[in-house]
């Protein structure tokens, strides 16, 4: 937590800090199954791991209503354009937070991030205390993606 002291920022550790916690990155275009995949290793891994989409996170936020944040974040999105990789590395930080302190998970599979190296270098930046384990980067040849647009492949 932040607080502003005399003209001054101080970091005070609180009960809503994170605790260091382990992180995978699950890549892959869309449609390739990344949150398919995370769901099932959630439910097959052993430990408490916790599945958050990048692109989820955003749309909530850019859903959540008016302000200047949603302005931008809506406006990125329709434009095609990244989010400010501090923005997205925020809202992670934010969601792990808030399910640490919910389910007690430090474990996370990441879905959709990162997407550039600036993704990479903003995240190593802010979160310095995770331990990033993997990346686990899925691939499917497009015509497969477009045949089966709605369909599970089992």
């Amino acid at each position: 937590m932040i607080s502003h002291k005399r003209g001054q920022l101080a970091t005070n550790a609180s009960d809503d800090s994170l605790p260091p916690s382990e992180v995978v990155f699950v890549l892959g275009a869309p449609g390739t199954g990344k949150g398919t995949q995370c769901q099932l290793l959630k439910e097959r891994l052993e430990g408490n791991w916790t599945h958050l989409s990048a692109g989820d996170l955003l749309r909530e936020a850019r859903d959540s209503g008016t302000g200047e944040l949603a302005d931008l974040i809506r406006s990125k999105m329709m434009a095609g354009a990244i989010v400010p990789s501090s923005i997205t590395v925020k809202l992670l930080e934010e969601a792990m937070t808030k399910s640490n302190k919910a389910t007690g998970s430090k474990r996370f599979l990441i879905d959709g991030f990162p997407r550039s190296d600036e993704n990479l270098e903003a995240w190593n930046a802010a979160m310095k205390a995770h331990t990033v384990r993997f990346v686990l980067n899925f691939e499917c040849p497009e015509e497969v993606l477009y045949v089966y647009p709605h369909k599970r492949i089992t």
